[in-house]
């Protein structure tokens, strides 16, 4: 007899331990007392590193199978339970492996039917350290490792069993860490955060694998999603002791007394090591008692499987809810209103994902039957927060022993968030944009990149060289080509004008010279300009831009001469001078011009000296009275002045700017960190003294600085404020680590950007000096100059110089050509516009057909308009154009035009189903609560169906037609009850088919013929007249707008001109169509089918 001592807290882990039936237990652990006469196990032994290890026995004689049965030593449980293996070795697999720490292993034989006794024990200690996953990027598969968003989380693989995990997370960049410790097997929670129990009424306890850094972090601002379905789920969990099942296994289950419907063979779904789930069983009552199961393979039990025990059965419930590309993590917590039926899907819960549109809220029991949308609203998101960086991260676990395994391989990985561009986007007003974008936490610079068509200037042999100035003249269709430029070299024969922003398309002319200090060389022909836009050449590119702004250096515009008349002059002249700057100055002056000359004497006057293109126009916006000369946008360079002789007041030319022709640029940034970190370590025990910090930076003419003295036992805070106090430091920060007197200091100091050393660091290192004066001991220094840190580009965003506004909505009903007005039914639409960047406001203008006066003129500081009274039905155009904070004005918008109904829809569409139900589709009212329908069967009755309170957009019949002509009519309700205009009517026809089996509305058809047959039918009823009073009346709603309906028309026959019977109807009935359904009637059952009728 061998005997085994257990330890006291051994014994506590066992006692605290899942009970999982006292026979088997009892067995257990007799089982650990003696020693069998089974098999012996042959392998695994001693330590190993995984928990599905190859295990292999000693046969036994005349043995035909073999069980293997693996428990934790520490909790004596039941880990594994393998019946029927046909050899002596098996390979643990699918749900079945040890856990971490110690395991006991035993196996027996069967010989001739019967079981021999176990053998003795072998114990394996599984010590397997983790494997670290993630944080993964898998939206970037090239770079997984480059983390762009918030959402992200250390992920790791282990085998089961560790009662805690540790997270060693490494900042590479600043040289400090951080140690994270991870409780395992915690209890499953439901969505309102209480612990999920099995069938034993024991908690769930889930394997924890990852871990965000910032845990859930509440949610400021999130915008509500749609809530569009609410449906409840229940489903039936399995209890059974370490099951060793996994996800897709089959199972089949038998025996279970009230709830029956877990009985059959299913598909199952792992929750726990513990509990299963019957994937698609129907619950059917309460359990109360018994149950076995056993796995299946293919549709029968495993060869030589005995059944086992269902232990607990529960019958959970849950909702899932609909919300369309949700975005959001099992565990955060979420706020749902407005769902209507289901209410009990309204509350504040902890959500599960199912799928990209669908969240479960475990644990709530529904309560009726979906039927309102409700919203949703995200109250908290699981999130890791790091700066940008570079990182190292480690796991290691603990067993249920306490013993610690090794760390895991290190996994790095970068921080490197996208930049949020925030301006421009689109067309904007300034003619030296300035760009802007979001912060990125713990960026130093920012490279931008801008992208235009850069102009390039085509020269055989030019032989300049990159950096050079030039002067360009004489060219000529091309905007922007003209004037000084440095230059970019593209190849012998062709160079880039840095800066030159063009537009339009070369035509003939142009020469070039070499600046040599602004002084002009020989003068080179060229052979041509062109606009290029390249991808992979940016106009702008700036390696290490401080601040979240960057302002085009060059303005996207040319400045254009405006003369400005100023003190109110009654005599004198004055003479406009212009210099034209090419190869040589040229000076020409305009004969004299009276005072009070007009915009064609000046234009005249400059056109007679040879400036035949220009023109003169009154600038109206300015606030004295001027003139604005309108020089061509390929011009020379050009120089403009004034001479003038007036009284009183004088006369002056002044320069202002004004964008080039439309053009589209793009740019994009991304954030940069160039940083080092100097450790500031005491050493020797200091009781007295000081140190000085001297840093020197890297520089042409560096200019070192000195701290004030610090004392021996500075604080982190001490020394941070001593440096920030110098000029160039004010961003530096000192983290202190370790404990004393063993603290050392850790000097983050973000380095400034150096474009002549863009290699691995990009930056210009700081010097780090300590001058020590304390007793006893030291004070030292050493820096690490951390690799430079690059974040994701933005996406490429486009911006362009100043156009008109494009109006974009609202969009209206479609109609066949493109070109026609747009049909709104809106009371009260919304216009919207094209928004220009840096625009004060929106200037609108409408004009409706029909109007002898401007119908409306407006200002939107917001590039959209709703009208503020409701429209009148009828023809309406509108203009938009942007007004800038300077009082700049675009061009206006080209028209849109539209008409509106005033309020009344429009029917689209009626299809008649083979079975004559017909089904009728409308446009949307933006104010409708609710549409009512009315349908006349031309001829017989006016009000044939008038369903009301149609939430929807269409309405199909719910009983067949009968055959005959029909016209339908459509109008809104609004939430008040007020009901707006009746839709022009829409005429359809049903045509008669036979069915197999009367229909309803043949009985109908039937009963209307016989009551409008009826002699007692000769006057209208008080009903018919009520109906008659409440008919589509078009006669007021559409006098001004009977001629702008859509193309697409029917006849326009108002309900009051289908008279209401006054008399026997056999008088209006056609005699030859009642002669022909008699004769049908009599010619044929009226239960047979006659064939196939087309509707």
């Amino acid at each position: 007899m061998n005997f085994e001592a257990i330890s006291g807290s051994r014994r506590s882990r066992r006692y605290a331990s899942v009970d999982h039936g006292p026979a088997m237990i009892e067995t257990l652990e007799t089982r650990a007392l003696l020693a069998g006469a089974g098999p012996v196990i042959l392998s695994p032994a001693g330590s190993i590193a995984t928990a599905q290890p190859v295990i292999t026995w000693q046969p036994t004689p005349g043995a035909t199978s073999y069980d293997l049965w693996i428990s934790d030593s520490e909790t004596r449980e039941r880990i594994v339970f393998k019946e029927g293996i046909p050899g002596t070795t098996t390979t643990l697999g699918g749900g079945d492996a040890l856990r971490l720490g110690a395991n006991r292993m035993w196996v027996r034989a069967t010989v001739n039917g019967m079981k021999t006794d176990w053998g003795v024990p072998k114990d394996v200690l599984l010590q397997s350290r983790p494997v670290t996953t993630g944080p993964v990027n898998l939206a970037n598969p090239a770079a997984p490792n480059r983390i762009e968003t918030n959402d992200w989380a250390v992920t790791w693989t282990s085998p089961d069993g560790a009662t805690s995990f540790d997270v060693f997370l490494s900042n590479q960049t600043e040289q400090t860490s951080t140690r994270y410790t991870v409780q395992n097997q915690v209890p499953l929670l439901d969505a309102r955060g209480n612990a999920i129990v099995d069938g034993a009424g024991k908690p769930i306890l889930q394997e924890v694998r990852s871990l965000y850094i910032n845990g859930a972090v509440d949610v400021v601002g999130a915008k509500p999603q749609a809530v569009t379905g609410a449906v409840n789920r229940t489903f039936i969990d399995i209890t059974a002791n370490k099951h060793g099942l996994v996800t897709g296994n089959k199972v089949r289950v038998s025996g279970v007394l009230g709830n029956t419907g877990a009985n059959g063979d299913f598909t199952v779904t792992v929750i726990s090591e513990n509990v299963f789930r019957l994937d698609n069983a129907v619950s059917s009552g309460t359990y109360t008692s018994g149950g076995n199961w056993i796995p299946l393979v293919g549709n029968a039990p495993a060869a030589g499987v005995t059944s086992r025990l269902v232990l607990g059965l529960t019958a959970s419930r849950a909702i899932d809810i609909n919300v369309a590309n949700h975005g959001l993590k099992t565990g955060e917590k979420v706020r749902i209103a407005g769902v209507g039926g289901n209410n009990a899907a309204n509350g504040t819960f902890t959500v599960t994902v199912v799928s990209a549109s669908v969240l479960r809220l475990t644990g709530v029991a529904g309560t009726a039957a979906f039927t309102q949308d409700g919203q949703l609203m995200q109250l908290t998101s699981l999130q890791s927060k790091l700066e940008l960086g570079k990182y190292r991260v480690f796991v290691r676990n603990t067993d249920d022993g306490g013993r610690v395994s090794d760390w895991s391989t290190a996994r790095d990985f970068e921080i490197a968030p996208v930049v949020n561009v925030l301006r421009p986007q689109g067309p904007t007003f300034e003619t030296q944009p300035l760009l802007q974008w979001a912060p990125v936490s713990g960026a130093t610079h920012y490279q931008v990149e801008v992208y235009g068509s850069d102009v390039r200037v085509a020269s055989v042999g030019h032989g300049l060289k990159n950096g050079d100035s030039v002067r360009v003249f004489g060219v000529r269709g091309l905007a922007g080509a003209n004037g000084d430029f440095a230059i970019t070299v593209i190849s012998a024969d062709v160079f880039r004008l840095r800066g030159a922003v063009g537009s339009g398309v070369y035509t003939t002319g142009g020469s070039w010279q070499k600046l040599s200090n602004g002084i002009a060389g020989p003068k080179k022909n060229l052979t041509g300009v062109t606009l290029q836009k390249d991808a992979t050449i940016p106009v702008y590119n700036v390696e290490y831009q401080v601040g979240t702004s960057f302002r085009i250096p060059y303005e996207i515009s040319r400045s254009v001469p405006v003369i400005s008349v100023q003190g109110k002059p009654t005599t004198g002249t004055y003479s406009l001078v212009f210099e034209v700057f090419g190869e040589t100055v040229v000076r020409k002056q305009t004969a004299p011009l009276a005072y009070n000359a007009t915009a064609a004497q000046i234009k005249a006057a400059i056109n007679a000296i040879g400036l035949q293109s220009f023109d003169v126009i009154v600038d109206t916006t300015a606030a004295s009275f001027t003139y604005r000369i309108q020089t061509p946008a390929d011009f020379d360079a050009v120089k403009t002045s004034v001479v003038a002789s007036v009284n009183p007041g004088t006369i002056v030319v002044t320069a202002t700017k004004v964008p080039i022709p439309v053009q589209q640029f793009d740019f994009r940034v991304r954030a940069r960190r160039l940083h080092q970190v100097t450790t500031i370590t005491p050493s020797g025990n200091p009781a007295s003294g000081t140190f000085i910090i001297e840093l020197t930076p890297t520089g042409k003419n560096p200019v070192r600085v000195q701290t004030a003295a610090l004392n021996y036992n500075s604080t982190a805070n001490q020394i941070q404020a001593a440096v920030r106090i110098l000029k160039g430091f004010e961003n530096a920060r000192v983290i202190a680590q370790g404990e004393a007197p063993n603290t050392v200091f850790l000097l983050q100091l973000p380095l400034t950007g150096n474009e002549a050393n863009p290699g691995a660091i990009g930056g210009n290192p700081v010097t780090v000096n300590i001058i020590s004066s304390v007793i006893p001991g030291t004070v030292t220094s050493s820096t690490v100059i951390s690799p430079r840190v690059d974040g994701q580009w933005s996406p490429l965003v486009s911006f362009t110089t100043i156009q008109k506004p494009v109006i974009t909505g609202p969009l209206g009903i479609d109609n066949a050509d493109p070109n026609a007005p747009r049909t709104i039914t809106d009371l009260r639409p919304t216009l919207q516009w094209t928004a220009i960047d840096k625009a004060a406001r929106y200037e609108v203008w409408v004009e409706r057909s029909a109007s002898t006066a401007t119908y409306l003129r407006t200002n939107s500081s917001v590039n959209s308009y709703k009208f503020e009274a409701d429209l009148l039905s009828g023809n309406y155009t509108v203009r938009v154009r942007a007004v800038s904070t300077t009082g700049q004005f675009t061009d206006w918008s080209e028209l849109f035009a539209f008409t509106a109904t005033g309020g009344a829809s429009v029917v689209q569409s009626v299809m008649v189903s083979p079975t004559r139900r017909a089904t009728i589709t409308w446009a949307p009212v933006a104010e409708a609560a609710s549409y009512e329908v009315q349908i006349a069967w031309i001829g017989v009755n006016i009000n044939h169906l008038h369903p009301t309170g149609i939430k929807a957009l269409s309405y199909t019949t719910t009983t067949a037609l009968a055959p005959g002509n029909y016209r339908v009519w459509v109008r809104a309700v609004k939430a008040d009850g007020t009901f707006l205009g009746w839709s022009k009517p829409f005429d359809f026809t049903v045509v008669a088919t036979e069915s197999l089996t009367p229909s309803q509305s043949d009985a109908e058809m039937l009963a209307v013929l016989k009551s409008e047959l009826s002699p007692e039918v000769s006057t209208p009823s008080r009903a018919a007249s009520r109906a008659i009073a409440d008919q589509p009346d078009q006669s007021e709603s559409y006098t001004d707008a009977e001629a702008v309906q859509p193309s697409q028309t029917f006849a326009v026959v108002i309900p009051e001109s289908v008279q209401a019977p006054s008399q026997n109807s056999v008088d209006q009935e056609d005699s030859m169509l009642i002669e022909q359904l008699a004769q049908a009637c009599s010619m044929q059952e009226w239960w047979t089918v006659a064939g196939n009728a087309s509707v």
